[in-house]
């Protein structure tokens, strides 16, 4: 396989807090293709999602802000012309679709950035509602608020990675069945993971602690379905709404 230089970049990643004690600048990184040395970047575009070296991913969440208000200031123009159906098709093609993208693989974010990602839902609500939008108008329009939308698309993700016999090997979760109890032998059930915010720690995290019952269906529909209603009832606990 060749490899064409000018789209081939290599990056050093490390996390932020290690980075403030050992700086990555004395750590070159000498690849080449044939006698050409390979560009070093401090952050890189992968299957449109940007990785930065310390994983803030503050990158990317500043591309979906900046891309997402460009495209709301157009929908804007369509404001008074669209019906409320249409507004609310053109928020979730063009907006929503971009905040879920691949949202399971850039965490964990700060509090920050999900203020963020959030006060760029509510906009695209107002523009939905032709008028300022609060909470209560997001889960009016059946959609769940940053917080547990993201906890629902990863959710998706743990099952497709239990179940999905396609699902890559690299990226395959830890399980544990549980014999003690005979009515519970064929539920998932994660080893604990030391590393905080890694995948395996995330699936341990939200999917160990859901309902029985929950973790019983095996069909992704129905899981989707149950695992939905879940995380709309946290939202209005959280909201107190």
């Amino acid at each position: 396989m060749s490899l064409n230089q000018s789209k081939t970049k290599t990056i050093l990643f490390s996390t932020k807090r290690l980075s403030s004690v050992h700086s990555l600048d004395p750590y070159p990184l000498k690849v080449h293709i044939d006698v050409d040395s390979l560009k070093r970047e401090t952050s890189v575009k992968l299957l449109g999602v940007f990785f930065d070296q310390h994983l803030t991913w503050q990158n990317h969440i500043t591309h979906i802000i900046s891309t997402s208000y460009g495209k709301l200031s157009i929908l804007k123009k369509l404001e008074h012309f669209a019906p409320f159906q249409i507004r609310k098709q053109l928020a979730q093609i063009y907006i929503m679709t971009k905040i879920d993208y691949m949202d399971y693989i850039y965490s964990p974010l700060t509090q920050y950035q999900i203020k963020q990602l959030q006060r760029l839902q509510l906009v695209t609500c107002s523009f939905v509602y032709g008028k300022y939008a609060n909470y209560q108008d997001i889960l009016n329009l059946k959609w769940l608020p940053i917080i547990e939308r993201r906890k629902f698309n990863l959710l998706k993700t743990i099952f497709k990675a239990v179940y999905n016999e396609n699902w890559p090997n690299t990226c395959r979760l830890e399980i544990k069945r549980q014999n003690r109890i005979l009515r519970n032998i064929d539920i998932p059930f994660f080893q604990f993971s030391t590393f905080n915010d890694t995948f395996q720690y995330q699936a341990q995290t939200h999917f160990n602690s859901l309902p029985i019952e929950v973790k019983r269906l095996t069909k992704y529909n129905e899981f989707c379905t149950a695992i939905k209603l879940l995380c709309f009832k946290e939202a209005e606990q959280r909201l107190l709404i």
